[in-house]
């Protein structure tokens, strides 16, 4: 369970270089899947440790049973394992192939299959098998249940909201993980009688928002440093020091964000910069334009900035701008000053 992301280096993300009086231009990096990373902006380089080796190329299909408009279970589907048919097509992974396989209580979650992973540009289709003992496409004769049809979508609450057809689902050149929901509903015997009662069912799917989702959140990441003002004139006022901007990928799962650096050093000499009422930061982003000045080297900025808009929502996560400013003491010693940072997003 994931209840604090850090990235950190020898103590913090990355170890960034910044000139009194030379102007550096901005640096990018790519955002890296990674347990930790460090950058060394004078170096002009990345480094990453991955702790899983993912591309992030691989899709997955998920099929689930649903039945009289519920996910099923064991007592509504009365023990019952219900059985499937796939093909797959998948050149660049597992290749090409068709099985069977059943939808029963065994699987955890119960009546739910998950592919394979495949690579991104597979092809794949499902569907449920008619005929035996179990399913039929109307309720005429002993089948306990019959196959309303099937939904699809790119999450599992897509799924439950999209149309239902008798179509069987065939994904052509999967770029996404996607979703199946096959709705069976329940042969009463009252629809097989002779006498005159009159029955009728469907299903009906509603959807829900601002509870949890099985979308990726994101992983927190520094996509890139903006300089915006590395001259800095050395008389304690933020108007005239240093401005950086960090363009920051948020876990929607975790919008509470804070940030910590060291005291700067200056090279080749003891020389310091103190972080202590020098340094501060704010976000557009957050939901109070609040500025928050750090009070200490090396210990996370208090209170969080809660972040609640997203620059680009068809990223995963929350995109975001920190603006960090630093004011440069009357008594700093000209020269070049360095520092190291920490980002951490909480719950």
């Amino acid at each position: 369970m994931k209840s604090t992301t850090m990235k950190t280096g020898a103590f913090g993300l990355g170890a960034l270089l910044l000139a009194v009086s030379l102007i550096l231009s901005s640096l990018m990096v790519a955002p890296l899947t990674a347990s930790a990373f460090w950058w060394s902006w004078g170096d002009n380089h990345a480094h990453a440790q991955d702790d899983d080796n993912d591309d992030g190329e691989n899709v997955t299909v998920t099929i689930k049973k649903y039945i009289d408009g519920e996910l099923a279970t064991s007592e509504s589907a009365d023990g019952n394992a219900f059985p499937m048919s796939s093909s797959w097509d998948d050149p660049d992974g597992i290749g090409e192939g068709s099985g069977e396989f059943t939808l029963s209580a065994d699987t955890s979650p119960a009546y739910t299959a998950v592919t394979s992973q495949m690579e991104t540009g597979a092809d794949y289709t499902v569907s449920e098998t008619l005929g035996g003992d179990i399913v039929s496409s109307t309720c005429e004769g002993d089948h306990p249940f019959v196959l309303a049809g099937y939904s699809t979508g790119a999450s599992l609450a897509a799924a439950a909201s999209a149309n239902v057809s008798t179509t069987t689902p065939s994904f052509t050149d999967l770029s996404d993980d996607a979703y199946v929901i096959v709705w069976n509903e329940s042969c009463d015997d009252d629809d097989n009688n002779d006498d005159d009662t009159a029955t009728s069912s469907g299903s009906i799917s509603g959807e829900v928002t601002g509870g949890s989702s099985d979308e990726d959140p994101g992983e927190l990441a520094v996509t890139s440093i903006d300089a915006q003002k590395t001259t800095a004139i050395a008389n304690g006022e933020f108007v005239d020091g240093w401005q950086y901007v960090f363009n920051i990928t948020v876990p929607t799962d975790e919008p509470n964000l804070a940030m910590k650096f060291a005291d700067w050093m200056q090279s080749d000499s003891d020389h310091t910069l103190s972080v202590a009422d020098n340094m501060r930061i704010s976000s557009e982003q957050a939901n109070a334009s609040t500025t928050v000045l750090l009070t200490a080297a090396n210990s996370y900025s208090s209170p969080d900035l809660h972040m609640t808009e997203d620059l680009n929502e068809d990223e995963e996560g929350l995109q975001v701008q920190v603006l960090v400013e630093v004011a440069v003491p009357a008594d700093t010693y000209n020269g070049t000053y360095s520092t190291e940072y920490g980002v951490r997003t909480l719950p």
